[in-house]
């Protein structure tokens, strides 16, 4: 989490000292190539991370947009993200994992990703069915929780019926949802 912290602030940086010369789209499109590909790397591995990790990546991200709206460090991030169409990184870590399954029930594609998560059944119908609730198998390891099958059936059963009641759902409302 520090080196990708340390990689993203040296970036941040080279950003600062030449967005005087770039516009505002090109300065938006140079941080996220540079900065925010960073922030989203193996999303999945963060699930669960500890309110600490997150938020240093949250001031990272913080910073960026900073930078970008050429803003001063005392001015709030929170407007600046909205502006920006950012979502902030608690959000972004949820929500690679809940498109990706979004993608995979809806398609059955890539089939490996297909093969790992299951619709729950019900052994006995006690009551209505919930529609589109994933089957989550247990984890033995702290580390084995963040794995695909188990982080994307934790992802998905977390969002709110009516994204999930529905499979043929727009990515656009999973997006706001997550």
């Amino acid at each position: 989490m520090n080196n990708v912290c340390k990689s993203a602030y040296y970036h941040v940086k080279a950003l600062r000292h030449i967005c005087k010369l770039l516009t505002d789209d090109a300065t938006k499109t140079v941080a996220c190539a540079m900065v925010a590909g960073r922030l989203d790397c193996c999303n999945a591995v963060l699930i669960g991370s500890s309110t600490s990790n997150i938020d240093k990546l949250q001031r990272v991200q913080n910073t960026l947009a900073r930078v970008v709206s050429r803003r001063s460090r005392f001015d709030r991030a929170t407007p600046l993200l909205a502006d920006l169409h950012w979502l902030p990184v608690r959000y972004r870590i949820g929500y690679k994992p809940a498109l990706i399954t979004f993608k995979t029930l809806t398609r059955q594609e890539p089939q490996y990703l297909a093969e790992l998560i299951r619709m729950f059944e019900a052994l006995r119908q006690l009551r209505p069915r919930v529609a589109n609730i994933l089957q989550c198998s247990p984890a033995t390891l702290n580390f084995s929780r963040n794995a695909f099958c188990h982080a994307a059936p934790a992802v998905w059963n977390k969002l709110s019926e009516t994204v999930t009641s529905d499979i043929t759902v727009s990515i656009a409302t999973l997006y706001f949802q997550v």
